[in-house]
């Protein structure tokens, strides 16, 4: 009986401090760069920085009754996403040996 209560009374205590371990950490997922438009760095113009990316509009008939897709272009005027790592070219530097 008294092995009993002294298994149980491990297993809370074990469990107590196993819970309150801190839990396996994962490494961040990677920031990508989208705009608030959900389009990409890439589909915007780096001189103007609009948008150039197509967006699917539904279309309706004369009844209301939805008749397919449009694409229009997307009415994002700047990228307000997080800015990529700026880009440098840097030539090989080739040694003495090779």
């Amino acid at each position: 009986m008294i092995e009993g209560a002294l298994i149980l009374l491990a297993g809370i205590l074990l469990g107590t401090v196993l819970g309150r371990l801190p839990a396996r950490r994962r490494d961040p997922e990677p920031v990508e760069a989208v705009c608030g438009c959900t389009h990409h760095h890439s589909m915007h113009d780096p001189e103007t920085g609009q948008c150039n990316a197509a967006v699917a509009v539904t279309a309706y008939d004369e009844y209301g009754g939805a008749a397919g897709k449009e694409y229009a272009s997307c009415a994002c005027l700047r990228y307000s996403g997080p800015l990529p790592l700026p880009e440098y070219y840097a030539p090989e530097i080739a040694g003495e040996g090779g």
